[in-house]
């Protein structure tokens, strides 16, 4: 926050900072770039990729039929997932890159953000919402969009925030949802803090040098990623232990939810919450989800456990 005047340019997020959960071990998955890190924030693994894909790449999977897939050779699915894309700005910014997913189809699969506070008004069917950002200008500034991404500005990231907080807090789901802010990598910045040791996935992932370049194993975490998280059954003002957390996977949104199930039993409620996480992507929470990683049970569990910490961390 050192560089921009936070009461005037983040009039946001450092309030919701000041009044739930704030993470303070939130590690991104692999010390590399963006789409590495969201497979693994989906999926709990990349299937071997620490390079950033090609321009080729990225249009093969944004092909209908021809996403990227989990080296089970499944993906997503949007039966509990619903990814919601930002329309603001550009048009070439709006493409989600969660539609890079085989089974997850712009427009078909995909929501308008629009939508989405009207939506909650209605019968919610949806235990996980993935909000995207707007990416602005993506060929050269990332102007226009609400990503908060270098060199466009971060007011359309506070709005995109601000107006998702809203839509939850005046929606008959807001005493048991869940609303994660959270970036999806650390941008190559210093940090005062060394990753720990990781787990590599264990899920069959090609070692693939065109992938992965430096031949990176994935046995230890990148750097910090800011992460909040808000809810009216999360203690408030940072109540919750220092845990280690790594980007989601299914398993760990889950026990997201369960943990935060647990609290709103023991205050006498009796739904369980709704998930929301605002930023870059995040996985499906029932059972043939996780399966999407791993065709077998044993394995799944050891490829989510990269993922799992004992108790429930803070906001984006």
């Amino acid at each position: 926050m050192a560089c921009l005047e936070t009461p005037s340019q983040l009039t946001v997020l450092p309030q919701l900072a000041a009044e739930f959960a704030v993470c303070d071990q939130w590690f991104s998955s692999l010390p590399g770039p963006t789409w590495p890190n969201r497979f693994f924030l989906h999926g709990a693994s990349s299937a071997g990729w620490s390079n950033s894909p090609t321009p080729g790449d990225e249009k093969k999977w944004m092909i209908p039929g021809f996403g990227f897939v989990y080296p089970s050779g499944q993906s997503i699915s949007t039966r509990c997932m619903r990814p919601v894309g930002s329309e603001s700005g550009p048009l070439i910014g709006g493409f989600p890159m969660v539609a890079a997913l085989k089974g997850v189809e712009y427009l078909v699969d995909t929501n308008s953000f629009s939508a989405f506070a009207d939506d909650l008004q209605e019968p919610y069917p949806y235990a996980y919402t993935f909000i995207e950002p707007s990416y602005g200008e993506v060929s050269s500034t990332y102007e226009g969009g609400s990503s908060q991404h270098p060199l466009g500005s971060v007011t359309g990231g506070e709005n995109l925030i601000k107006s998702t907080y809203e839509a939850i807090r005046n929606s008959p789901l807001w005493g048991r949802s869940l609303m994660i802010v959270l970036y999806d990598e650390h941008g190559g910045f210093y940090d005062s803090v060394a990753p720990g040791a990781a787990p590599p996935p264990d899920d069959g992932s090609p070692n693939d040098l065109k992938i992965n370049t430096l031949g990176f194993l994935f046995d230890h975490y990148g750097l910090r990623v800011p992460a909040v998280v808000v809810s009216a059954v999360d203690p408030p003002a940072n109540g919750r232990p220092h845990a280690v957390r790594p980007h989601l996977g299914a398993g760990d949104a889950r026990e997201l939810v369960r943990v935060t199930t647990a609290d709103h039993a023991r205050q006498g409620g009796e739904q369980p919450p709704a998930l929301a996480v605002v930023g870059d992507p995040a996985d499906r929470l029932s059972d043939d989800l996780e399966r999407a990683g791993s065709a077998e049970p044993g394995r799944s569990k050891a490829r989510f456990a990269r993922h799992r910490s004992a108790a429930v961390a803070g906001v984006r």
